[in-house]
């Protein structure tokens, strides 16, 4: 739940909820809980205004305090939120000088086969990597080389370090989180093997911190992964060119 400090006000039939020295933290698909009523929001407009997905049902309010809000929404899920940021740095890099057609895996190069000659695809590996379709037979030879891209990380910026350090520690957090859940995973497996009274119960918790440091490995390697790609994106593209010899490898900034 979310800290329920200062006093909100709505009116009926409003999408707005106010509040007076609060400090709104929600997202979409979160729930409002105010006098009893429940009320979905569409997102935090300012620390000191909600917006509701549906006008308020309940009566007109006026400084209240008995209010809360439950942090339910899809957007605190680890693997939704890696894909909304991922979405936003996509659109980022997107506006800058470089443009394509379709981006994804390596391997999804080959479902765009068919697609015409000047056709681009972005190629989300390591590096990322564009090809561009300079024949139309089907085949996979109709790529051109792929034009690597190469940039240093924009740490000139505050925004770019910010996202950088709060990735890193992401990816921190989870992995000692699979580490804890690793160990409780092997005490508990022990317990079982040892204590026959408790052999059942120890089992059940050796199977339910096993799946907690599957879990948290997963979350681990997701937040690993948008380090990287916090590092990819955040590139100073003030410095973008083409190297004077007409190569086909595009440098975001020197390495």
């Amino acid at each position: 739940m979310a800290t329920s400090a200062g006093l909100v006000s709505v009116t009926t039939g409003s999408l707005v909820v106010s509040g007076t020295l609060t400090s709104f933290v929600a997202a979409e698909g979160d729930q409002l809980v105010l006098r009893g009523i429940t009320a979905l929001i569409s997102r935090a407009i300012s620390p000191s205004q909600l917006q509701l997905k549906q006008p308020w049902p309940g009566p007109d309010i006026t400084g209240a305090s008995d209010w809360d809000i439950s942090l339910t929404g899809p957007y605190w899920n680890q693997s939704t939120t890696t894909n909304l940021r991922l979405s936003q740095f996509l659109a980022q890099f997107e506006a800058g000088p470089i443009k394509w057609d379709m981006a994804g895996p390596p391997g999804d190069r080959a479902k765009y086969n068919d697609q015409g000659v000047g056709f681009i695809f972005l190629s989300l590996g390591d590096p990322w990597t564009l090809y561009t379709k300079v024949a139309n037979t089907g085949a996979e030879s109709d790529w051109s080389p792929g034009q690597a891209i190469r940039g240093s990380p924009a740490e000139s910026t505050v925004e770019a370090q910010a996202a950088r350090d709060d990735a890193r520690l992401a990816a921190g957090a989870a992995g000692g989180s699979a580490g804890t859940a690793q160990t409780a995973a092997s005490q508990a497996a022990g317990h079982a093997g040892t204590a026959l009274s408790g052999a059942s119960t120890a089992s059940t918790q050796a199977i339910l911190a096993a799946q907690q440091a599957a879990a948290a490995a997963s979350a681990a390697a997701q937040a690993e992964s948008l380090a990287r790609l916090v590092g990819a994106l955040s590139y100073d593209m003030g410095t973008l060119g083409q190297p004077p010899d007409g190569s086909t490898n595009f440098d975001f900034g020197s390495l």
